[in-house]
């Protein structure tokens, strides 16, 4: 759960950064640059020590849902299905 939980609140920060900062062009550094990037810094910061079992089991978790959206999408070429569709 804290895999999952850290690499989703760092994607959150980073995505805040990346959208508002770089691509909107805002100018508010405190608020779409130095507050998401302390976010993803203290994030990232926690990530990284996380018990050796608990970081192999989280990327072999991602790798198997990786592969199984590979092979469902048809290489990523079709829309993955829905819940009603499984």
């Amino acid at each position: 759960m804290n895999f999952g939980g850290l690499t989703g609140f760092m994607f959150v920060n980073l995505s805040v950064i990346v959208y508002y900062f770089f691509r909107k062009k805002e100018k508010k550094i405190i608020r779409y640059l130095l507050i998401p990037g302390l976010g993803f810094g203290i994030c990232f910061y926690l990530f990284i020590n996380l018990s050796p079992m608990t970081l192999k089991i989280g990327f072999l978790w991602l790798a198997i849902g990786f592969i199984y959206a590979f092979f469902t999408t048809k290489g990523f070429k079709k829309k993955p299905p829905t819940f009603s569709e499984l």
